[in-house]
């Protein structure tokens, strides 16, 4: 009886995993996908330094040169934020993280990335 519980336990936990980390798998595959599409964008390229990250916890470092917006990561993140998706910029770099729910739908992180893409481009647009 008790063995046979922990090892079903075991067993399902096992399982459980394995489903978690493919979800995020593919999920951080999309993102990262989407990111990079964005950063390869000439009109974009020049600000964005680089796309890094584990799994769903993801950076966008931008620039902070002379010709760059000032301020482009709370910018980005607050135009953003009037859109409707909540992004964190970290203490004093121009980075954005992105870390997205685990069980966030496919929909929903296009959406996202949508907003965050379109944001960026309007912040070096207004520059």
């Amino acid at each position: 009886g008790y063995s046979i519980t922990l090892t079903l336990g075991q067993y399902l936990a096992t399982i459980l995993l394995a489903a978690i980390l493919l979800i995020e798998w593919h999920s951080s595959k999309e993102l990262f996908a989407g990111l990079n599409e964005l950063r390869s964008r000439p009109s974009v390229a020049p600000y964005i330094l680089d796309v890094r990250g584990q799994g769903l916890m993801v950076g966008v470092e931008f620039t902070n040169k002379p010709d760059a917006p000032k301020k482009l990561a709370s910018r980005v993140s607050q135009r953003c934020k009037e859109k409707g998706l909540l992004i964190l910029t970290t203490s004093v770099y121009e980075v954005i993280r992105f870390i997205p729910a685990l069980n966030i739908s496919q929909a929903d992180l296009k959406k996202g990335l949508g907003i965050f893409v379109e944001s960026v481009e309007e912040i070096i647009r207004e520059n």
